[in-house]
């Protein structure tokens, strides 16, 4: 969380003290974010890659609960996914042109696909792709007429890191230079 004050400060938790390591971790998240010789888009890719690196046991248990779901909607139509006409068209074209999703493919066949590929996700450029078309799919207006909930709530736990990256991307950019060189990150005990 980012409070302004007289100096900015970024909060961070766990549900548990952070070691040195996990400190370090974070201060270095932090200063990729901060990075302003990159891109955005380069800063988001440098943080996604250092968290699949730090997270990836997380996230592939995360990505085995996706899977499970999955596979226990088998005898659902399509897996818990409904028709493109559940979305209302604004929606169902903004999604598809975020996921580019060619003319000739639904939304519903396109995310079902995924779905059968997100299983073997497993090295870390698959990884950052799940996480970011996850977020993308779990975040998505309406998405909720469309995906069985639990499925849902399983696809964005897995896009919940990519959400984080860009939160704080965002967050920073939102600084000017001198808020930037005085951003401090503090550390909150849980």
């Amino acid at each position: 969380m980012l409070v302004l004050g007289q100096a900015p400060i970024f909060y961070y938790s766990k549900n548990r003290p952070l070691s040195d390591g996990e400190n370090l971790y974070v201060q270095t998240l932090f200063a990729s974010a901060c990075d302003c010789t990159m891109t955005i888009e380069s800063r988001i890719a440098a943080l996604d890659a250092a968290v699949v690196d730090k997270c990836r046991k997380k996230i592939m248990s995360r990505v085995k609960k996706v899977s499970q779901r999955v596979k226990s909607l088998k005898n659902v139509a399509n897996h818990g996914i409904s028709s493109d006409d559940c979305l209302p068209t604004e929606a169902r074209e903004r999604l598809r042109s975020s996921l580019q999703i060619g003319r000739g493919a639904t939304l519903q066949s396109s995310i079902t696909n995924w779905l059968k590929w997100l299983g073997s996700a497993h090295s870390p450029a698959e990884l950052q792709f799940a996480i970011h078309t996850a977020n993308l799919i779990g975040w998505s207006g309406k998405i909720r007429n469309m995906i069985d909930f639990q499925l849902l709530r399983r696809i964005r736990k897995v896009g919940d890191y990519a959400s984080a990256t860009r939160k704080l991307v965002s967050s920073i950019d939102r600084l000017s230079q001198e808020q930037r060189n005085k951003l401090q990150i503090q550390e909150v005990s849980g």
